[in-house]
Parts: structure tokens; C-alpha cells; sequence
């Protein structure tokens, strides 16, 4: 998944690949890896501390739940108020519409002449 990761116009095929081994190692870690943590948990402490251990276990893991979802309900904030919609634009384009200082949510909206794009380089 990483070495496709690295090429640098990936066509179809390549996206599909990286998207089956992404899905390959989620399952794959949910099915192995993953359920290990609750096994040594709940085996491997002596009897007095096992409900403890076991307890401070899990209530960690939601605690790290809580804190990895904070930082992802702020990635998706950032992403949709401060990242453009750029799809069909050139760089030019871009670089003209921030020096306009067009809104970031109408980057989309806006039409841009090729002849103004043309006459700025």
C-alpha cells in the first residue's frame, strides 16, 4: 500500500489496489491484532488485579477514542471552512482568485477567464 502510495499519477487500478489493501489490513488487524489487547488484559494480570487493570484498559482506550474523535470532528471544521474547492482550476486560477481575495466558499462559483489568467503571467 505504500510503495503504491508513491507513484505520482496513479491511475484506476492503483486506487482500487490501495483502497483493497486498506480494507485487507483493517480486517485483518480487527481479526488478529486488534482483540490481543483485551486477551492480555483480562489473562495475564495476577486475580486481585485483574478487574482493575482490565477497567483502567478500557476506560483508556475510550478516553483515546474521545480524544482521536475531537481531533477528527476539528479536521473535518478545518477542512470545510478553510480548504477551497479547487477541482477544474488551474494553479494560476487559484493564485488569482486568493490574490482577489474571493471567499473561499465561492472558489467554486467563480468564473474565471482564460484571456485574464493569460495577461496576469
Amino acid at each position: 500500500m505504500g510503495g503504491l502510495g508513491t507513484i505520482a499519477n496513479p491511475g484506476y487500478p492503483v486506487r482500487v489496489a490501495i483502497a483493497v489493501m486498506t480494507t485487507i489490513f483493517g480486517v485483518g488487524f480487527c481479526l488478529g491484532w486488534a482483540p490481543i489487547s483485551h486477551i492480555v488484559a483480562a489473562e495475564i494480570p495476577s486475580a486481585r488485579l485483574r478487574d482493575a487493570t482490565y477497567s483502567f484498559g478500557s476506560a483508556f482506550n475510550i478516553l483515546v477514542g474521545f480524544i482521536f474523535g475531537s481531533f477528527a470532528v476539528l479536521a473535518i471544521l478545518f477542512s470545510y471552512f478553510c480548504v477551497p474547492e479547487c477541482k477544474g482550476k488551474s494553479l494560476e486560477e487559484i493564485d488569482e482568485l486568493f490574490a482577489r481575495g474571493v471567499s473561499l466558499r465561492k472558489f467554486n462559483e467563480t468564473t474565471m477567464r482564460r484571456v485574464e489568467i493569460e495577461e496576469k503571467i
